[in-house]
């Protein structure tokens, strides 16, 4: 019997490790233990359904593009308050005034830069990985060598734009193609009241290409040349010349190939050899193949395909600018995917909340602000889709034949255009209908006797039926009115709570207090004695959909010795916390110093016998269980 059992647990075994094999390559079966006996037992897999799966691949791609996302605008707001910084600000301006002597313009700082600096390619140069004490050593480099990457570049350039009191920012943006990452930066000229582009990635101002001017050759000086007698020689199938401090070395074949090219920096026959630079050939054929391949106008086309372009001020405004360098921003946001898209929009206002009430950005705020009207003005001039896909939630423009049961036409609405014959209309021009439920979270209530203008089947989760919808427009609706307090009573719904849900309306001369610690609101309106009601804002979801009361509602005129009290009670409750803690802490140092009373360490070794002693009693005790059991 007891033989039976161990293989019917070793067949079991086998099953649970065979399912976890298939379950890794996605093959989800049931599977059964081999012997079919009474004892057999089944294996049930939980298979998950495929769209279960695409829903949980979908959240992971949406929380990668998040977590990139952050990871840029983190760096761009490192490199934006390095920039800001005292030391940067010094070293960059002591260096203009030493070497620096045209006006105070972005076009003359620019060409500046553009001729006095070299700009080395950034995939030659070590990249600094989010350390600000790196990024400081290559602009110390870069200003003590006069050469630097693009990257190095740009941010001396807006640095010294804001010393100079012209307001530039530094921007970032994303390629749709490769996601590649390019540093530039904006500067704006009060003369022509725009942002200009510059770019050291392709010595670019405003789309005009600056190159630095060629060192002319010097006639004065007098050319001495030192002719050798010519060298060759033949060596495993290559042919090598010498002339002069150049060895040129040659492929044999059908035709003569050139491998290298040496140049020593003596002319000695001795030392001929030693010192070398070599004529990077292979490097230099790579370069004309990426140039040519960049002339092809199909990748020319993507490297204009901007998924992200946002911008950091001084004092770290942040700004979104990918509809300036799109044509078709409303495209874009599609590719984004629309979670990801919103989330970027609400980070981006969070980020500048802080600055909304600093009276020192004044001057940025109001640049800001207009650029930001101006970008909106030509997101809502976006260009008609090319496909009929696009038209289908697209902010702005859709197709006649994809307005839902729940939209209308306005009356005065008219076409703007026709897609394959088709009618286009603006969004604006359609009215959209809702449940009267619906509308009373809007905090509106249709009026009586009104014909519903369309019904449709709705499935109930509760009764798991169809059941009709009645939908109705805005102007079969109206305004419901602010409740007033009577008699000092704050009006409540039946089940005496406020509802401040949606777009609701709280009674009269009444302020609305949220707060996770609820029980310390109700402890603080009850220590005044002042009247209250509980409030909530959202619905949980139980057996049904229930109320969560997160708040309370108080009268306006109580709100300043509420404040007071309850930062009162806070301050109480939380050194209360504290003297808990102390007290537990001490409770435990006194129970530690008397076990050691106690026990001393001169008996140490007793008590590790002891203690081993009672482990082998109670593993052999142990074992003689199991024995038994088997």
């Amino acid at each position: 019997m007891n033989n039976k059992l161990m293989n019917d647990d070793k067949n079991y075994y086998e099953s649970q490790l065979r399912a976890l094999s298939l379950w890794e390559e996605q093959r989800f079966e049931p599977i059964t233990p081999k012997n079919g006996g009474e004892s057999a037992r089944k294996v049930r897999l939980l298979v998950p359904s495929i769209a279960l799966l695409q829903t949980k691949r979908r959240e992971i791609a949406i929380m990668r593009s998040k977590a990139n996302l952050l990871g840029c605008i983190g760096h761009m707001l490192v490199l934006n308050t390095l920039i800001d910084g005292t030391f940067v600000k010094a070293l960059v301006y002591s260096y203009f005034e030493n070497h620096y002597h045209g006006d105070t313009a972005p076009l003359p700082i620019f060409r500046f830069i553009r001729n006095n600096f070299s700009n080395l390619s950034d995939s030659r140069c070590q990249p600094c990985r989010f350390s600000r004490g790196r990024w400081v050593l290559q602009l110390l480099r870069c200003l003590h060598l006069n050469k630097g990457t693009s990257q190095l570049l740009t941010m001396i350039f807006v640095c010294i734009c804001r010393c100079y009191s012209i307001s530039a920012r530094i921007v970032e943006s994303i390629h749709g193609t490769n996601n590649k990452i390019t540093l530039f930066a904006e500067v704006f000229e009060a003369e022509s009241g725009s942002w200009k582009r510059a770019d050291f990635t392709n010595n670019t101002y405003d789309g005009v290409e600056y190159n630095p001017p060629r060192n002319p050759r010097n006639t004065k000086k007098e050319a001495t040349a030192n002719y050798a007698a010519e060298a060759c020689s033949e060596y495993n199938g290559h042919l090598y010349v010498q002339r002069s401090n150049k060895l040129f070395v040659y492929r044999k074949g059908e035709n003569l190939t050139v491998v290298a090219i040496l140049v020593s920096k003596s002319e000695l026959n001795g030392i001929a050899m030693l010192n070398v630079s070599e004529f990077p050939f292979e490097e230099e054929q790579m370069k004309q193949r990426l140039l040519h391949e960049k002339e092809k106008p199909g990748i020319k086309a993507s490297l204009r395909e901007y998924t992200y372009v946002f911008g950091c001020n001084k004092f770290g405004w942040f700004s979104e600018l990918t509809p300036k360098y799109v044509d078709r921003y409303n495209d874009v946001c599609a590719k984004r995917g629309k979670e990801v898209s919103n989330w970027f929009i609400e980070t981006v206002e969070r980020l500048n909340e802080k600055h909304m009430y600093n009276p020192k950005v004044g001057l940025v705020r109001l640049l800001e602000k207009a650029d930001a009207k101006w970008i909106d003005t030509k997101v809502n001039n976006d260009p008609l889709p090319v496909h009929k896909s696009r038209f289908k939630n697209h902010p702005i423009y859709v197709l006649a034949s994809q307005i839902g049961n729940n939209h209308i036409k306005k009356k005065d609405a008219t076409p703007i255009g026709f897609f394959k014959g088709e009618e286009v209309y603006v969004r604006s021009d359609l009215e959209e209908l809702k449940s009267s439920s619906a509308w009373l979270k809007l905090n509106r209530r249709v009026i009586e006797n009104s014909k519903p203008i369309t019904t449709r089947m709705v499935y109930n989760k509760q009764t798991r039926m169809q059941v009709q919808s009645h939908l109705f427009s805005e102007s079969q609706t109206v305004l419901i009115p602010q409740k007033e307090s009577e008699q000092g009573d704050i009006p409540t719904t039946e089940y005496d709570n406020v509802d401040a849900t949606g777009e609701k309306f709280l009674p009269k001369n009444t302020i609305y207090l949220r707060s996770r610690k609820l029980d310390l609101l109700i402890r603080t309106a009850k220590a005044l004695s002042i009247t209250y009601k509980r409030a909530f804002s959202s619905y949980k979801k139980e057996d049904a959909f229930k109320p969560e009361i997160d708040g309370i509602v108080i009268r306006k005129t109580d709100l300043a010795a509420f404040l007071k009290k309850y930062e009162e009670i806070s301050t109480e409750k939380a050194l209360s916390r504290w003297e808990e803690a102390k007290d537990s802490c001490r409770n435990y140092w006194r129970s530690v110093l008397k076990t050691m009373l106690s026990d001393p360490p001169t008996v140490a070794k007793e008590q590790h016998r002891k203690i081993r002693k009672e482990m082998e009693e109670q593993v052999s005790q142990f074992l003689n269980r199991l024995e038994h059991l088997t």
